[in-house]
């Protein structure tokens, strides 16, 4: 993409890990070599990565919001689960980064960006084409700010879509007002209508902008009762449909149909690479340094942190069997997803040197387990046709 715009960014928006979460000890009867309970920031992982951090304001004014929302007894699933997916609403900090950029694609962690099925000559053909028309009605005539896509959970998912933000932060300032705004489940954010209330208020906003011919996409009835019949409708898909779709018309549909596609692992199982690196142990013991199947770089003790300094790294668990075949042996439907995982990624070709980082040995250990030990073929035969034929949980997107 470098060579088809004058600059490209990669930036993520992060906000330090709690203390407490780090303090998590994954369960004993697993091997766990990165689980969510013990992942790192590792800039290492991603050369040229800018961090993002969310204003204090922002900060505030989500928590603020977040602890409204269990008081008031109506949430997305559960207390926990609300207080986890507050840093979700910080996505909005993208919304003043119109001076530097004209254009950003969002992403969420849980999302592959360039699949190995993706042509990337033709992707970047693609971008080059479609991107500059996107910013023009960004900039000059519909003052577009948000293409994402819908799915039955929700007129607008938050987990892949491109920003067009303003020159200026008066939206930005906007929104994070909205966050100590009144707020409830039926009539949401400033207590402004339900959302068939609002749309019949003003016609205009009924179509989401989304082609040329005007005709756009109404949204489905089945969310006009209340913002508690929207997935995350007190989170950030609540937050940016009120905003840029019922208040200022600024939102669009992706047409669904690109060159460059993505995979979002979005449904409600394991993710992959959760399943690869954190699994059911046999009978387990701490990998010693000496141990052959040991990475070839043991991981550092110390990370770059977000300030430019360093940070203790807890030691990544490296546990295994302590039998001469070890827990990836067996011939099971986990190994094999897990086996399909680490291939279709490409990381059973990963090799690891002196600069590697913890994720990297994590994998590589994986990989040369999955090497060594599991016979891939003779355990599709003893499956047949109950043997997996592809990575459970995701869906396939398109970019524009």
């Amino acid at each position: 993409m470098a060579s088809v715009f004058s600059s490209v960014d990669l930036i993520a928006v992060q906000m330090p890990r709690s203390a407490q979460l780090d303090s998590v000890v994954p369960d004993a009867g697993h091997v766990c070599r990165l689980a969510e309970a013990t992942e790192q920031l590792n800039l290492g992982d991603c050369p040229g990565l800018r961090i993002i951090s969310p204003s204090a304001e922002m900060q505030a004014a989500a928590h603020w919001h977040i602890e409204r929302v269990i008081r008031g007894g109506i949430m997305s699933y559960n207390p926990a689960y609300m207080r986890r997916m507050e840093p979700t609403l910080f996505k909005w900090e993208l919304l003043r980064l119109g001076r530097e950029f004209d254009a950003i694609l969002f992403s969420d962690l849980d999302v592959e960006l360039l699949p190995s099925s993706v042509n990337v000559k033709a992707a970047a053909r693609e971008w080059s084409s479609k991107l500059p028309s996107l910013i023009v009605r960004a900039n000059h005539a519909t003052h577009l700010r948000f293409l994402g896509f819908s799915d039955i959970t929700s007129p607008f998912v938050a987990s892949v879509f491109w920003v067009f933000p303003p020159a200026d932060d008066a939206l930005y300032r906007e929104g994070v007002a909205l966050l100590r705004a009144p707020w409830n489940g039926t009539h949401g954010w400033n207590l402004s209508g339900t959302p068939a209330q609002l749309a019949r208020r003003d016609r205009s906003l009924l179509p989401f902008a989304d082609d040329d011919s005007g005709r756009g996409r109404r949204i489905d009835p089945k969310f006009d009762s209340g913002w508690d019949q929207i997935d995350c409708g007190d989170l950030d898909q609540g937050l940016y449909l009120f905003m840029l779709h019922y208040r200022h018309a600024a939102m669009a549909h992706m047409r669904g149909s690109s060159a460059h596609h993505i995979i979002h692992f979005n449904q409600n199982v394991r993710k992959p690479w959760t399943r690869a690196l954190h699994y059911p142990a046999m009978k387990t013991a701490t990998l010693a340094p000496s141990d052959s199947r040991a990475p070839s770089s043991a991981p550092s003790a110390a990370s770059r942190g977000d300030d430019g300094g360093t940070t203790s790294t807890p030691p990544i668990p490296l546990v295994t069997s302590s039998d001469s075949t070890s827990t990836l042996s067996s011939c099971s439907w986990e190994n094999l997803m897990r086996h399909g995982y680490m291939r279709a990624a490409g990381l059973m070709r990963l090799r690891t040197g002196g600069s590697a980082t913890p994720c990297e040995n994590a994998y590589h250990v994986v990989a040369e387990e999955l090497r060594t030990s599991f016979n891939r073929t003779k355990c599709c035969e003893q499956f047949g046709h109950k043997a997996p034929v592809a990575i459970p949980g995701h869906q396939k997107l398109s970019v524009f």
